[in-house]
């Protein structure tokens, strides 16, 4: 049963600054007993980061490794190579520029996130003046006209954990529903969209039915958050959703989450399994095959569904 929802002072935790408003108004107990350190990334619950694993990294452990060797030696073999931008450039051509375009993208999506969280709190007027200049910005106002009507801006950057499965991960944005009270939790993606078939690479274990891609990843990873405000925060969510905002669209795109129940089950025993086992595993999987899978190359890999059992 869901805890009662209530407010404390700020005792300790993660060290605020003075705009973030929302974590001092909408305070929970939990939140003074965890610390994240931004520069190492390390997650302290209670004084100690031993054994505790981010949700992202948690999640990374359910869909394949993204081996850039393997992708351009397709990408090379493949009858449309003439056509692509990346023809006669050398596999280490192509990395770099993948490297490049990569630290530009997350460099950018950084400066949208902050803007965007300090807007929540209140502290749109201390924002630097440029970040209002791009086209992601004119289409995060486009979003936020209309869905301010009907949501409260709650938390930011919510950090949360279960101390059983040793997880700890941090929310771009919780609201609360102003007419029902219920919860929506919302993230905020720089990409041009979200790729929702993939038919050379699936999930793992309990996610081998979902194709390998950025949607079933944040949709996993949005349910994995919702499990834990439910069962710990006291929290009752009723929806999820990403929110794609990025200059090379005409508006803002959103995409309305499904609510994952068995395999979020499966993601979290999972874990408790490695937990307990004390190997220092992130996840072990009920079915024998799934480690294995994860080792093999994406173009010999077979969904566990199609598998035939010894």
């Amino acid at each position: 049963m869901a805890k009662k929802l209530y407010k404390v002072p700020f005792t300790g935790g993660t060290p605020l600054q003075p705009w973030m408003t929302l974590a001092l108004r909408n305070r929970h107990p939990r939140d003074n007993q965890i610390h994240f350190d931004e520069p190492t990334h390390v997650y302290t619950v209670k004084g100690s980061s031993a054994g505790y694993c981010s949700i992202t990294k948690f999640l990374h452990h359910f869909f394949p490794e993204f081996h850039a060797d393997e992708i351009i030696k397709k990408m090379m073999n493949s009858k449309k190579w003439p056509q692509s931008k990346w023809y006669g450039m050398s596999p280490e051509d192509i990395k770099a520029a993948w490297n490049a375009n990569g630290k530009e993208a997350s460099e950018a999506g950084t400066a949208m996130h902050l803007g965007i969280e300090m807007v929540m709190n209140g502290a749109e007027v201390e924002l630097a003046p440029e970040v209002k200049l791009t086209k992601e910005w004119e289409f995060f106002w486009n979003y936020w006209r209309e869905d301010q009507k009907m949501y409260e801006p709650w938390r930011t950057e919510w950090e949360v954990w279960d101390e059983e499965l040793k997880l700890a991960g941090s929310i771009d944005m919780v609201y609360r529903n102003k007419k029902d009270g219920t919860f929506a939790i919302y993230d905020w993606k720089r990409a041009k969209d979200m790729k929702m078939e993939n038919n050379f690479a699936t999930g793992f274990g309990p996610l081998s039915h979902f194709p390998d891609t950025n949607y079933w990843h944040y949709t996993c990873q949005l349910n994995m958050y919702r499990w834990l405000l439910e069962k710990h925060y006291g929290v009752k969510i009723s929806e999820m959703a990403l929110i794609v905002l990025h200059p090379n669209n005409k508006n803002y795109i959103r995409y309305k989450l499904n609510r994952l129940e068995e395999e979020i089950e499966e993601m979290v025993e999972a874990r408790r399994q490695a937990v307990k086992g004390g190997l220092g595993k992130i996840v072990v999987f009920a079915d024998a095959h799934a480690e294995t899978r994860a080792k093999v190359p994406l173009d010999q890999r077979v969904p566990s569904k199609m598998l035939i059992e010894d």
